[in-house]
């Protein structure tokens, strides 16, 4: 149950920063180097996701990540405590 709770906080998180930054899924996932349809299954919750394909579509946003890590962090723990 954390486990998904946690890909789904990840898959909100990236939808969240692709729309600030006024990106679409496709422009994403070309500056990532994924497919598309793995980016859009990622931030609808319907994919697993390897460690390799996460690390490339967080280093598209690597700046902002550090700005937003206590913030997404809360959310975890609050995550974690609820279980």
């Amino acid at each position: 149950m954390i486990l998904r709770e946690i890909v789904v906080s990840i898959g909100k998180l990236i939808r969240d920063l692709r729309k600030e930054r006024g990106l679409t899924q496709d422009e994403l996932a070309k500056f990532a180097g994924v497919q598309f349809a793995t980016l859009n299954r990622l931030e609808n919750d319907r994919a697993n996701v390897t460690i390799e394909t996460l690390s490339k579509i967080l280093d598209v946003f690597e700046f902002e990540l550090f700005a937003r890590r206590k913030q997404y962090s809360r959310d975890f723990d609050k995550i974690i405590e609820e279980s």
